[in-house]
């Protein structure tokens, strides 16, 4: 038989990642564990701040 699936899954992509020494974001560790709309929210907005204080272009309002 032959490998019709042509890319790593997901779950491969994110252990060769974790085994190179990559850290998850903040936000990865806590959207993966329970959280509230609240907690949600603040963390998108904490996201788009940084994202906004580090690039030049503007992608998302805050």
């Amino acid at each position: 038989m032959f490998n019709i699936f042509k890319g790593k899954s997901r779950a491969q992509r994110v252990q060769a990642r974790l085994e190179s020494g990559d850290q998850p974001s903040e936000i990865a560790i806590d959207i993966a564990s329970k959280v509230t709309h609240k907690k949600h929210n603040r963390l998108i907005k904490k996201a788009v701040t940084e994202y906004n204080r580090e690039h030049e272009r503007k992608v998302f309002s805050e």
